[in-house]
């Protein structure tokens, strides 16, 4: 049985998803900074993924799984994959984002 923070916790990574996959053409091209980039991923997808995180009893599963997904969208978002071996905390900096979820 699924708590009900699991489950919204789950469907708002979804929607990050979402959301960076209908921006796919700004934040993963090459046209605009970095920095640029990670104002318009706050805005949009990472406010997205966060929405009513306020009321959610979060566990550490849970912060694992938002966690686990800002990383992916973020690696998507720089053009980087895992076996390119790049920090996350650099690519948060480049992007001038706090590593933060909850």
């Amino acid at each position: 049985m699924c708590d009900s923070s699991e489950i919204a916790v789950s469907r708002r990574c979804r929607l990050g998803w979402i959301k960076l996959i209908d921006l796919v053409s700004i934040l993963a091209g090459r046209r605009l900074m970095m920095r640029i980039k990670g104002k318009i991923y706050k805005a949009c997808v990472r406010t997205a993924m966060v929405y009513g995180s306020e009321t959610w009893n979060v566990k550490t599963a849970e912060e694992g799984t938002l966690r686990k997904t800002e990383r992916a969208t973020i690696r998507k978002m720089c053009g980087v994959k895992i076996s390119d071996r790049k920090n996350t905390s650099e690519l948060v900096e480049r992007l001038g984002l706090e590593e933060t979820v909850v």
